[in-house]
């Protein structure tokens, strides 16, 4: 049986019983499966099944761990996974959508805003010379050269979420005064505080 992942459109074999809930070992998108039977049974009606090789996920990476994400209303919820080992991919369908800025301030001083782009993962840390973060956001020695780490996923709502996790454990990053634990992520929304080393920043989407 063919199935194509709702989310990233990556297409596989499933070579067993159909579990109850999908998760693409590409993306890491994660739906029930009775949503993605219903998406290809649509698509056979509008159109003939495509032809040619299966795709499989033999040989590539197997993406970020499954994320967990539940309406809590406003509070900050907590997801398994967020690691780095992958190159930062852009996700072409929500670069046109709201988009994550953070409001950056150190030593008292405001160091403007950064635009948060829409990725699979990507790292940030201290603006220095020999930083390989993506994003480096101020020369604070007391932030790490690679902090934190950040992803953009997409709800089976189509809300866009930010999360945000740390990259080592003995200098974690804090969101409103919580330190996230190494291999945990937390799900970012408007207001939050985020701090590394001593520098803070405002989350906000806009």
């Amino acid at each position: 049986m063919i199935i194509k992942c709702p989310y990233c459109g990556r297409r596989f074999e499933l070579q067993r019983r159909p579990p109850e809930t999908f998760c693409c070992p590409k993306c890491s998108y994660k739906v029930p499966f009775s949503v993605i039977l219903q998406e290809q049974h649509s698509e056979k009606t509008m159109a003939a099944p495509a032809s040619g090789a299966t795709v499989t996920a033999g040989g590539e990476p197997q993406g970020l761990p499954t994320s967990v994400i539940n309406g809590q209303g406003d509070k900050t919820v907590v997801v398994e996974g967020l690691n780095g080992g992958l190159k930062t991919r852009l996700i072409p369908e929500l670069q046109q959508k709201s988009k994550g800025i953070l409001q950056v301030s150190f030593q008292g001083m405001s160091f403007g805003t950064i635009s948060l782009p829409h990725g699979n993962y990507y790292n940030l840390g201290r603006k220095s010379s020999d930083s390989t973060a993506q994003i480096k956001i101020t020369p604070d020695i007391a932030m790490s050269r690679i902090h934190a780490g950040m992803r953009t996923v997409k709800t089976p709502a189509g809300q866009i979420v930010y999360q945000i996790t740390s990259v080592k454990t003995e200098n974690p990053v804090y969101v409103n005064g919580h330190a996230i634990p190494k291999g945990k992520a937390y799900s970012l929304k408007t207001g939050d505080m985020i701090k590394m080393g001593e520098t803070l920043m405002r989350f906000q989407m806009v």
